[in-house]
Parts: C-alpha cells; sequence; structure tokens
C-alpha cells in the first residue's frame, strides 16, 4: 500500500525534496558565510563548478560562437548578482527569509517582462504578485511586545535585489535560449 502511495504521488513527493534540498542551501550559504565572506564563498564555489564543467563538456566549448559567448557573460553577470545579493542579505537575515525574499524573483518576471519587453502580464500574474506582497509583508515584519515592527532592513533589500537579478537572469536566458 505504501508503494501504491508513492508510485501516486511521486511528481509532488519528488517536489517536496527537491524544495528540501533547495532550502537547505540557504542554510549551507549561512553556515559556509561565517568562514570565507559572500565574496570568497562565491569565488569558491563558481570556481569548483567552472573547473568540474570545463572538464566535462571542453569539447563543446571549443565551438563556441560569439552569441554564444556574450549570452553567457549577460548571464553570468546576472548570477553573479544574485548569488552576491544573496549572500550577503544572509548576513542580514535568517535563511528562512532570505530564501522566501528570494522568491518573489516569480512575480517579478512577468512585471519585468513588460517594462523590458512590453509584454503585458495576464490578469491570473497581477493577483499572484499580490499575493506574494502580502505574504513578503508577513514574512519580512515581526512581530514582538504585542506590535508589529514594519522596518525592512538593509539584508531584506539586497536579498530583494538578488530576486529582480534572478528574475532578469531568466528573462535573459529566454532571450538567447530560442
Amino acid at each position: 500500500m505504501a508503494g501504491r502511495f508513492f508510485q501516486n504521488n511521486k511528481p509532488e513527493l519528488l517536489l517536496v525534496v527537491v524544495t528540501m534540498v533547495w532550502g537547505g542551501t540557504f542554510i549551507l550559504i549561512q553556515l559556509g558565510l561565517r568562514d570565507v565572506g559572500p565574496f570568497g564563498y562565491m569565488a569558491l564555489r563558481f570556481a569548483i563548478g567552472c573547473l568540474a564543467l570545463a572538464i566535462i563538456f571542453w569539447k563543446k566549448l571549443r565551438g563556441l560562437t560569439l552569441l554564444e559567448v556574450k549570452a553567457g557573460v549577460i548571464i553570468g553577470v546576472m548570477l553573479f548578482f544574485v548569488y552576491g545579493f544573496v549572500a550577503i542579505g544572509l548576513q542580514y537575515v535568517p535563511s528562512s527569509k532570505s530564501a522566501f525574499l528570494l522568491t518573489m524573483y516569480v512575480p517579478m518576471v512577468p512585471i519585468l517582462q513588460w517594462l523590458v519587453l512590453s509584454r503585458l502580464p495576464r490578469l491570473a500574474t497581477w493577483y499572484g504578485l499580490v499575493l506574494c506582497f502580502i505574504g513578503l509583508i508577513f514574512m519580512s515584519f515581526e512581530s514582538g511586545g504585542g506590535g508589529v515592527d514594519f522596518s525592512f532592513g538593509f539584508g531584506e533589500a539586497i536579498t530583494l535585489a538578488g530576486a529582480v537579478a534572478c528574475a532578469l537572469e531568466i528573462i535573459f536566458i529566454g532571450r538567447f535560449a530560442g
């Protein structure tokens, strides 16, 4: 019976596992930042990734076109800002808040597509944006001592800047992928 449950709910269960792993990375990043700092951590992380991918895909890298290199640089710069802003933000906000703030990129993508590419979002997107904003308020503002603290500090702001960079990265990927 348990086997049937897992088979029937496999996509949902895998999504839960992926979400747990993704959320756990914020905790690992926050722990890693204690020893190395945001840019040292990013340099180490990306150097290992670059080396591993260069070893695996070295034959394909030789045939890159100028457009592919340009696209890679633009997307890489966006990734630098995403990871940099999140790493800096993690020094000021808890990992759970950082993860939530970063996921604000989801409703930002259609909004930025509208501003950058003149693609008007659907009505459902606007509803989603309002719900995300309400969630942002509940996650970002702490209550204590009988009141709500509506302060929004540097950590929250820099992490939201990372969400904007993440949304732009997705837009650029969509632009260059075709």
